[in-house]
């Protein structure tokens, strides 16, 4: 749902940020979150299997196109999935120096699943564990908790809640660009602006660098105080549009 935080340490409580509806699996993608496709399964960016790239999947109930995200579940196969990964992690990352913090993650999120498949509930969960990890202190707030009118879609919503919440700019990640009108922004007040991740060279075990995998993979590999220049340059690149 969003407003959600990524990969701005969200200090200025003016400032709203939000890469799309999200899920577990786009939380664990390096470069922030992209938007949500209504599938019967959802793709995430890459772990690394020796010198190549190993996708996951985590399947969702099938809804219709329409379908609001908060109505959305995570299908009965889903902690399947989950196990599947945490093998993935056990053995693939088992040389990794912080592979044990990545693997808590996904058994805390897993463990969470097992009590609900509410799909938003889980996915502020999965956010909150990766927050935790990294360092972000951005508040996660729903905007269906902020009673806005129900008729307001798309760009019209998104400028009600930053208004709502008193947000003065809002970031979104570059693929969105053309999705928004900076004029009706900057008519509510609103300061538009877009991120293109900037993903910095990080140790992967002795292999050359992949950018663009999970976000599991950097926490496999650094240690929590070696995540600020990694969010600083991310957050260089939130460049507002003309």
């Amino acid at each position: 749902e969003g407003p959600a935080g990524w990969p701005r340490t969200g200090r200025n409580p003016s400032r709203v940020q939000q890469h799309g509806p999200s899920s577990p699996i786009s939380v664990f993608s390096c470069g922030g979150w992209q938007g949500f496709a209504i599938n019967d399964e959802l793709l995430n960016r890459a772990l690394r299997s020796g010198v190549e790239k190993a996708r996951f999947t985590i399947p969702v109930s099938v809804g219709p196109l329409n379908q609001p995200v908060d109505t959305k579940s995570f299908s009965p196969k889903a902690s399947r999935a989950f196990e599947k990964l945490l093998r993935t992690l056990s053995y693939t990352y088992a040389k990794a120096p912080h592979v044990d913090r990545a693997i808590a993650i996904v058994e805390a999120v897993k463990a969470h699943l097992d009590t609900t498949l509410d799909f938003t509930n889980v996915t502020a969960f999965a956010l909150q564990q990766c927050f935790d990890a990294t360092g972000i202190t951005t508040p996660i707030r729903r905007v269906s908790e902020l009673a806005l009118d129900q008729e307001l879609k798309a760009q019209a919503r998104i400028i009600a809640a930053c208004q709502k919440t008193g947000a003065t700019r809002y970031v979104n990640m570059i693929g969105g660009e053309n999705l928004y009108n900076a004029i009706d922004f900057a008519a509510a007040g609103i300061t538009l602006a877009f991120m293109k991740a900037n993903l910095q060279p990080y140790p992967q075990s002795g292999y050359d660098f992949i950018p663009g995998l999970s976000i599991l993979d950097m926490i496999s590999h650094l240690a929590p105080d070696q995540f600020a220049p990694h969010l600083v340059a991310a957050a260089r690149d939130a460049n507002d549009t003309m």
